[in-house]
C-alpha cells in the first residue's frame, strides 16, 4: 500500500480538461483535472501504473487553434483511485526535475486559466 503525501501548495481546478499524453508512446494518459507546480492529477478511463515515472506531454491551449504548444515533464504517479462515479480514475503525479521553464510555464496556466473553489 502507498503511503499518502500531503502536499503543500494547493492545486488549482482549471476551467477547461487539457490533454496529458505519454510521450514516450502517444497514449493519452488521461485529462488534467486540477494542477500546481509541484504535481498535477489527471482524470482517465483507465487505471495508471503507480510508482512509475511518466514522461509527460500536456498540450497546451493557445490563442490560435491551428498553433498548438506543448509542454514536456516527468511526473511518478502516486496514487489511483476510482472517482466518485465508480467509471473514471483519478491518478496523482508528483513532478520530477522539472525545469524552472516548465514551472513558469505551469504557473502562467494557472494564472491563465485556473479558478478559485
Amino acid at each position: 500500500m502507498q503511503k499518502k503525501t500531503k502536499r503543500t501548495l494547493q492545486r488549482r481546478h482549471l476551467i477547461l480538461y487539457l490533454h496529458v499524453f505519454d510521450a514516450d508512446t502517444g497514449n493519452l494518459l488521461g485529462h488534467l483535472v486540477d494542477i500546481n507546480d509541484e504535481g498535477i492529477m489527471l482524470m482517465s478511463n483507465k487505471p495508471t501504473e503507480v510508482g512509475k515515472v511518466f514522461h509527460l506531454k500536456l498540450t497546451l491551449p493557445t490563442e490560435d487553434d491551428s498553433d498548438s504548444q506543448e509542454l514536456f515533464f516527468n511526473a511518478k504517479s502516486l496514487w489511483c483511485k476510482l472517482g466518485p462515479n465508480n467509471e473514471i480514475f483519478d491518478t496523482g503525479f508528483q513532478l520530477e526535475g522539472a525545469s524552472a521553464m516548465v514551472r513558469a510555464t505551469i504557473r502562467e496556466l494557472i494564472r491563465d486559466m485556473g479558478f478559485d473553489n
